[in-house]
């Protein structure tokens, strides 16, 4: 790529990742083109949509999610790793407004585009934790990755709002809990 493109492609990135920041995930294309000086056509040449744009904003922030056999390893039990890793990934979901929407059709599209890949990173992750759990009879066994994701998006949806939902989280432990 060149000097310029790869120029033009990371200010695109610094803008929307601000842009993110400031309005949520449903920020405009054309406010990033004009934001960071650039046309349309430069800009849809490099992310033809808005989900592979909020994808490598995603990508290039640290996302705060442990490595799940660290978090194995420092905690007792996986229920009590499992708890922890809802507990982040809820925040982080809460992070950007209007995110949840994006990860949600992610979610269901197969992980066919960057943000399903991470979805389903992070899904796999979630099985991973609750398997453990399960074997160690702290989950209920109909509880899946994918099943406790979409709930988990659900409460950071619901939850946007509120500036503590923590009583939310023991509620939906209470549903994945044995």
């Amino acid at each position: 790529m060149r000097a310029d493109a790869v120029r033009n492609r990371q200010k695109i990135v610094e803008v929307a990742s601000e842009l993110m920041d400031d309005v949520g995930a449903q920020f405009s294309m054309d406010a990033v083109a004009k934001a960071a000086r650039v046309g349309a056509g430069t800009l849809y040449r490099h992310f033809p949509t808005r989900e592979l744009l909020i994808a490598e904003i995603i990508n290039t922030r640290h996302t705060d999610l442990p490595a799940v056999e660290e978090l194995l390893a420092q905690t007792s039990t996986a229920r009590e790793a499992l708890r922890i890793w809802i507990s982040i990934l809820w925040g982080w979901m809460r992070s950007y407004e209007s995110l949840t929407q994006p990860l949600l059709e992610a979610s269901e599209n197969n992980y066919s585009s960057p943000l399903g890949v991470h979805c389903s990173a992070i899904i796999t992750n979630m099985d991973h934790l609750i398997k453990r759990a399960q074997e160690e009879g702290d989950v209920r066994e109909d509880v899946t990755g994918m099943s406790l994701y979409h709930a988990v998006l659900g409460l950071a949806w619901a939850s946007k709002n509120l500036e503590s939902a923590d009583s939310l989280l023991i509620l939906l432990e209470k549903g994945w809990s044995v």
